[in-house]
């Protein structure tokens, strides 16, 4: 491959005038400077042995090819200058460490012709890019040469306003778009650019850069110069940079790309990747195959210390420093347009203040008043925010309606770069004490559901779904109903699930949740020892009775941790030929045990596990909320055994 010095690093500099061939030289020296000679052969630059074998890494060769090589392109600073934003993406820059920096153009604001005025503005801009640990190349735009005068202190202070140069056999052109007139190139650049691209006929890539795409110009039928430019670069191998519209568009054009750019720091709107409106710097790997483009949006990149030690801790103390709860509503059927009144309990636990801001979204049966809070709480204090939700529609009994609240909460903690936010989802829940009737007929626990009058509990609507979401296609999928009942020995639940797709595994120990199954849990403390959110149902295994129950052909039902159940306790789940069912009876004296005298209440919930392939994704559909996460709330589906009429 020869000497890298004369054939792997090659970067030469041309201009069109004889001020720019002098300053051309200056530049070449110090591009040479910046890419030191190295003799060492391309045999010798794998740099990767091992004597592994076989090997825990794939057959892919090391992207170490010396003549691929990757630049960063920063895009409009001016028209609309948002300061600061082209600095912080020059600090961004050094720490990606590309080989060097391009820019399309609009490095000032300009467009008055006062000397002192004009050299301010370059003074501050070559002040920000100097900072640049690696090469920048300037490219003028139409804010940077608007007259004769500011083309003038353009040559003096930077020389040619259109040249080349060739790096790893690559030929870098940069064009100015503003050339004679405003949006033309005139004769004399184009035969520099003949001249350019005659006497590099056979590097492997052309990149041009030109600040206005003036391709853009000549489509819409104005005359600009660029379709003869077209002509001489059509048949090579190329791709064309340009800025000056602020808006992100990619377009191929004789077969090749070519590009607008957003903005670094520029005028804009800010309406994100679809609009083309985004802050961005561009980087580019040159390969054998050709350029690679990325886009890096600056709110992306961050350096190394971003987060500390000091700030992990901090982050860590001030999450567990606040709590914010809605205190659930319970009572009978609600008409439409009756009201029932609670709040938000906000503490801050933290010695520096707290703001706290959210909103409920729109619901079909609830009407919140407020719908929006914002509030402010000193270290160490609480408070207590009034709502009012008024019905739109009928409230069934059974049904649990569950209105979330998303919010926001912030502290400006010293040392800082920024406010430090925590998102949190509390649930304003609607809910009914449910009545756990005696059963009318003796209940067989053998999965023939036909002793049971009615199950009068149907999920179709989970009030919480988790794992994969998207395996979820409706109640015809996976579904539920279920009753419980009682006599004088026994509480007992029955389930039919609807499952489109039913997954058993073979064998009667294998573990559940690997499929289908159906989740029970039964908390039976006394109402002031159930927790709202725990952080395990194993935390409470102790304290609870928790089945996970595989249907499986009668008398092979298993369950997970069958071990930890109470001995008395009777369960088994049938296939059938739209799912399976599920009976369980479980011993008052069970109960009792965790209640500590005859049980009076309970909380229960259920999910139902759907997995439709052995090897897909799982979905949990909740009866009421986890109890393990946020949208749980105090006292979700609890019963009563012997309900009074105060009930």
């Amino acid at each position: 491959m020869g000497n890298p010095s004369s054939e792997i690093i090659r970067m030469r500099v041309t201009s069109h005038c004889a001020v720019g061939w002098m300053l051309a030289s200056i530049f070449l020296g110090a591009i040479l400077n910046a890419h030191p000679a190295d003799d060492s052969s391309s045999e010798e630059t794998n740099f990767f042995e091992s004597d592994i074998a076989p090997n825990p890494w794939t057959d892919v060769n090391l992207l170490n090819d010396p003549d691929n090589f990757q630049f960063v392109i920063i895009s409009d600073r001016t028209g609309g200058m948002r300061d600061g934003i082209f600095k912080e993406a020059i600090r961004k820059i050094n720490l990606l460490q590309p080989e060097f920096v391009m820019s399309i153009g609009d490095l000032i604001s300009g467009s008055y012709d006062n000397e002192e005025q004009i050299n301010r503005e370059w003074d501050d801009f070559n002040k920000i890019v100097n900072a640049l640990e690696m090469k920048f190349f300037y490219v003028a735009g139409n804010h940077d040469t608007w007259s004769p005068y500011s083309n003038e202190i353009w040559e003096t202070r930077f020389g040619p306003r259109y040249y080349h140069f060739i790096y790893h056999d690559v030929l870098f052109l940069i064009l100015h778009s503003e050339d004679g007139s405003l949006t033309s190139i005139g004769d004399e650049q184009i035969q520099y650019v003949s001249k350019t691209l005659s006497e590099n006929r056979d590097v492997r890539w052309t990149f041009v850069f030109i600040h206005k795409p003036l391709w853009a110009y000549e489509d819409s039928g104005r005359g600009t110069g660029w379709g003869k430019i077209d002509t001489l670069i059509r048949d090579r191998k190329h791709t064309v940079f340009a800025g000056h519209f602020h808006r992100y568009t990619k377009f191929e054009r004789n077969n090749y790309q070519y590009y607008h750019f957003a903005t670094t720091g520029g005028g804009s709107e800010l309406r994100g990747p679809l609009h083309g409106q985004f802050d961005h710097i561009v980087w580019v790997t040159m390969t054998d195959a050709g350029p690679r483009l990325v886009n890096l949006t600056l709110d992306g990149i961050y350096d190394d210390d971003i987060r500390t030690e000091e700030m992990d801790e901090l982050t860590y103390k001030l999450k567990q420093s606040f709590e914010l709860d809605i205190h659930p509503v319970f009572g009978k059927m609600k008409d439409e347009n009756e009201s029932v009144e609670t709040a938000l309990h906000i503490k801050n636990s933290a010695e520096i203040p707290m703001q706290v801001n959210g909103y409920f979204k729109t619901h079909a049966i609830l009407q919140p008043d407020p719908y929006a809070i914002n509030t402010q709480l000193a270290p160490l204090s609480e408070k207590d925010i009034k709502l009012k939700f008024t019905f739109l529609n009928r409230f069934e009994d059974r049904d649990a309606i569950l209105l979330p609240m998303n919010l926001n909460i912030s502290f400006n903690p010293d040392g800082f770069p920024g406010n430090l936010i925590f998102e949190e989802t509390v649930m304003a829940a609607i809910d009914t004490w449910l009545i756990i009737p005696v059963a009318n007929n003796a209940v067989f626990v053998d999965g023939d559901l036909s002793e049971w009058d009615r199950l009068p509990f149907i999920m179709k609507n989970p009030s919480q779904m988790r794992g994969d979401l998207r395996s979820w296609t409706g109640p015809d999928d996976a579904s539920l109903k279920f009753g419980l009942s009682q006599d004088k020995d026994f509480l007992y639940l029955a389930c039919d699930v609807r499952d489109d797709s039913w997954i058993s595994k073979p064998g009667k120990y294998d573990t559940t949740r690997s499929q289908d199954h159906l989740g029970i849990i039964i908390d039976s403390r006394p109402t002031t020892e159930r927790e709202v959110k725990i952080t395990s149902y194993n935390d409470i295994d102790k304290d609870t009775i928790i089945l996970y129950i595989d249907p499986k052909p009668f008398e092979e039902t298993i369950s997970h941790q069958r071990s930890q159940l109470p001995e008395s306790l009777y369960f088994t789940g049938v296939p059938t030929e739209n799912g399976y069912t599920v009976e369980v009876a479980i011993p008052h004296s069970a109960l009792n045990a965790h209640y500590g005298k005859e049980w009076e209440s309970l909380r229960f919930n259920l999910a139902q596990f759907d997995i439709d392939k052995l090897t897909g994704s799982i979905v949990h559909l909740w009866w009421r909320p986890s109890w393990t996460t946020h949208r749980s709330y105090k006292n979700s589906g609890t019963f009563l055994r012997n309900p009074t009429d105060d009930d």
